[in-house]
């Protein structure tokens, strides 16, 4: 069709719905304003205060969609969520997609290899998590390596970290 564009869209997965709307809030709100369009994913349960704030958003084109997968280890059975990650962005097609705490990190810049797609990725780290902690003798263990390893080959992947 002739004179329809498309909106704009952006696609921000991270670890809990509430951190969208109660720690991250400024920046749902400029993206609200950026992009016609802002999906926010998460695996938790929404709760009122995060309810009340997605209504009052919803004005400005925001959603809140769930995606699942567990959030409180590193563990080889995650390699799942790069898939989930990955038929998510393709069905979302996202103009541009922000991935917040390490887990989606890791698998969205995974998924974005395989998706072999121009939409720019960017991570948004917020802490380092448990995945850089040393064991009691002061020692990072092999789940650290590894970690690493991923990490730093995903990186090469992702249009911009913050």
């Amino acid at each position: 069709m002739l004179g329809v564009s498309k909106k704009s869209k952006c696609l921000v997965i991270g670890n809990a719905a509430s951190d969208f709307l109660k720690l991250k809030y400024e920046l749902v709100v400029a993206l609200s304003k950026t992009f016609d369009i802002v999906v926010l994913a998460a695996p938790d349960a929404i709760d009122t205060e995060t309810q009340q704030k997605s209504k009052a958003l919803h004005g400005n084109n925001v959603c809140l969609k769930h995606i699942h997968f567990e959030t409180s280890s590193l563990s080889p059975r995650d390699a799942s969520l790069i898939l989930k990650i990955k038929k998510f962005v393709t069905k979302e097609n996202p103009d541009i997609v922000i991935l917040m705490t390490i887990k989606p990190i890791l698998a969205g810049l995974l998924a974005k290899k395989f998706l072999n797609s121009t939409v720019p990725f960017i991570a948004m780290f917020s802490g380092l998590g448990r995945a850089f902690q040393t064991d009691k003798d002061g020692r990072y263990g092999i789940i650290f390596r590894i970690f690493h390893l991923i990490l730093k080959m995903s990186l090469k992947s992702c249009a911009g970290a913050i």
